[in-house]
């Protein structure tokens, strides 16, 4: 939290939301530390917030954790995004409070 100018409650979230993405892959050694790190200071450097309903970052979250961690792919398509999306709207749905922006959600 100290590193990336973020509160530590959004750097838990963080970390909670990257913890559960490296759980879905065959090597489980990654994303690693790094990951968050990346996304913790791209949210702080850009002005966003750790919130569900935030485009900086959801868009961080996808393209650092999407960009080679998960290479399971569904017709063709990497499925990265959809379960990045679906952790995220998981982990701030269960307090009920939040929703993805319409352009962000999973087809």
């Amino acid at each position: 939290a100290a590193k990336s100018g973020l509160s530590e409650d959004e750097a838990k979230k963080i970390v909670a939301i990257v913890d559960e993405f490296r759980r879905l892959g065959v090597n489980n050694s990654r994303p690693t530390v790094r990951a968050c790190i990346m996304i913790a200071k791209v949210i702080a450097g850009q002005g966003g917030k750790v919130v569900v309903d935030d485009p900086i970052f959801l868009a961080t979250c996808t393209d650092v954790l999407g960009c080679d961690s998960l290479k399971v792919k569904k017709d063709g398509v990497s499925v990265a995004r959809e379960e990045v999306l679906r952790l995220i709207k998981a982990r701030f749905n269960s307090k009920g409070k939040h929703r993805l922006p319409r352009a962000m959600r999973a087809s």
